[in-house]
C-alpha cells in the first residue's frame, strides 16, 4: 500500500508492505518447491521531499499527471526513512532481524521539452545515511550500525498528449 501526498512543493510518500510465506524452486527434482511458511517481511518506508523550483513538475516525471510545457529542472532535497522486519522459524527457534534506516538525498531532475509534446528527463540522486540493525536467533543477538551511501541515475523520455 502506497500513499503519496502533494502539498504545493512538498511531497510525502508512505509505503507499507507485508509478505508472508515464500517458496523456492529447485531441489532434487526440477519441479520441486520448498516452502517457507513462517518467513515474513514487514516494512514501513517514507520520504519527505521539497521541490525547490515551483516551475518544475515532479508529477509529470513520475506519474504523467501534469504537463511540463517548458524546459525546467529542480533540486529536490529528500529525507528517506524506514523500518523493515524479517522473521522466520529455524529449528523451532524464532529468528528476527529489525532494520531502521534514515538517509538524506539531493535529487536533481531536468525536463527538456524537445517539441511541443516530446520530452527527455535525466536525473541524479546521491544519498548518505545510517542503518541500524538488530538480529536475534534463540538466545543470540547482535546489533550493527552501518553507514550507507547510494547513487541513482535515471533517464526518462516520452510523449505527452
Amino acid at each position: 500500500m502506497t500513499l503519496r501526498l502533494f502539498l504545493n512543493q512538498w511531497i510525502q510518500n508512505i509505503q507499507y508492505r507485508r509478505v508472508r510465506g515464500f517458496y523456492r524452486n529447485g531441489g532434487t527434482l526440477d519441479n520441486e518447491q520448498k516452502a517457507f511458511p513462517d518467513f515474513k517481511t514487514t516494512s514501513w518506508n517514507g520520504a519527505t521531499s521539497f521541490v525547490i523550483n515551483p516551475n518544475f513538475s515532479l508529477k509529470h516525471v513520475l506519474f504523467n499527471k501534469e504537463w511540463q510545457g517548458k524546459s525546467a529542472g529542480s533540486l529536490i532535497p529528500t529525507l528517506r526513512y524506514g523500518y523493515q522486519r524479517i522473521s522466520d522459524r529455524v529449528d523451532g527457534y524464532k529468528e528476527a532481524q529489525n532494520m531502521y534506516g534514515i538517509s538524506i538525498a539531493s535529487d536533481y531532475y531536468y525536463t527538456w521539452v524537445i517539441e511541443k509534446n516530446w520530452f527527455v528527463i535525466p536525473s541524479l540522486s546521491p544519498a548518505l545515511g545510517l542503518r541500524y540493525t538488530d538480529y536475534s536467533l534463540a538466545e543470540t543477538s547482535t546489533q550493527n550500525t552501518l553507514f550507507t551511501n547510494s547513487l541513482n541515475l535515471g533517464l526518462y523520455f516520452g510523449y505527452t498528449s
